[in-house]
């Protein structure tokens, strides 16, 4: 408002000192003030009126006051109006950012806010691929709140698998006790097993989940089994096993566990007399004894002549052959 004043004030006074320029009426005033009169109104030429000779000279009149242009006054009214915008957008520039930064903090909790409510890899868009873990499908997600890395399978059926075994190189021994088996070990972008502690964290968040299990032989060919139905029990109920609804490739391996327990080789809870845990070299929900053996031994090459106790899926490659490659994963059924 100051300024829009200053620069009001100067424009008047502008207009007052031509107006009293104007005035005049002989000699020199005279034709300045039908210059400013012809520019006012649009003429694009001046023409200097012709003045033919003075009469006889009148008697003195009194001294008139010379009209006088103060330009360092108008300057320093500019100046000052010049300064006061540039300080009012100055101001106006700081407090937007303000507002920007603000809203850029508001939003940053609300992300760290919805990525709370994340606990699998159904929630990950693919589109947020960034360099790093990321960009090998490592996501962080929430299991029983605490912030953890899991690793994402985005691309195959549809995405949105959170991955809970993987087995590819032998690089990591899974024959395991009974608390590394609860709490889980291995990279997560290597070799691993996820715990039953978490996996059951997991289960509890939605309904309903799926399971499925991709597996790869020593010649590359692939194949995979798919249960619309998985879940398992809590701790008191030794981890159970629920599992129906099959479909794929690889044939049901699975079926014959439902309804068991998780055993490990120190934590003997299947249906057999016999340790199977130990005696088949892995930890699994062992009835009498199994038909899949995904945490058994790593034999490489694939046949092996010991009995199933390596990575088994018994209606594909049956007891005596080794899978190369196996993934675990899960997705809810929304």
């Amino acid at each position: 408002m100051a300024m829009k004043n200053k620069a009001l004030i100067a424009v008047i006074a502008i207009d007052l000192i031509l107006a009293n320029i104007a005035s005049c009426q002989d000699g020199f005033c005279y034709n300045v003030g039908k210059m400013h009169q012809h520019c006012i109104d649009g003429g694009s030429t001046f023409v200097r009126p012709r003045v033919g000779k003075a009469g006889p000279k009148g008697e003195k009149g009194e001294s008139g006051t010379d009209a006088v242009v103060d330009y360092g006054t108008i300057q320093r009214i500019v100046d000052d109006a010049v300064a006061d915008a540039t300080s009012s957008l100055k101001q106006s520039f700081s407090e937007l950012k303000s507002i920007v930064d603000i809203n850029k903090r508001e939003i940053e909790i609300l992300a760290k806010d919805a990525n709370k409510h994340r606990v699998d890899c159904s929630k990950v868009d693919p589109s947020t691929y960034k360099s790093g873990n990321e960009s090998r499908g490592l996501f962080e997600v929430y299991i029983s709140g605490q912030l953890m890395n899991v690793s994402c399978d985005l691309s195959t059926d549809g995405g949105g698998w959170t991955v809970i075994q993987r087995r590819m190189d032998g690089s990591v021994d899974f024959l395991r006790n009974h608390s590394e088996y609860l709490n889980g070990f291995g990279a997560v972008d290597g070799e691993f097993w996820i715990g039953l502690k978490k996996l059951y964290s997991i289960l509890q968040s939605s309904d309903r989940f799926q399971l499925r299990m991709d597996m790869e032989d020593w010649d590359r060919l692939a194949t995979y089994a798919k249960y619309s139905t998985f879940d398992i029990g809590g701790p008191a109920d030794d981890y159970i096993l629920t599992v129906s609804g099959y479909s794929g490739t690889a044939g049901d391996s699975l079926l014959p566990q439902n309804g068991q327990k998780f055993s490990t080789k120190d934590h003997d809870v299947d249906a057999d007399a016999r340790n199977c845990a130990a005696l088949y070299k892995g930890a699994w929900w062992y009835s009498n004894c199994h038909q899949s053996n995904l945490n058994g031994l790593y034999h490489n090459g694939g046949p092996h002549k010991s009995f199933a106790d390596g990575i088994n899926w018994k209606t594909w490659k049956g007891y005596n052959y080794s899978l190369k490659f196996v993934e675990m994963k899960i997705k809810p059924i929304n």
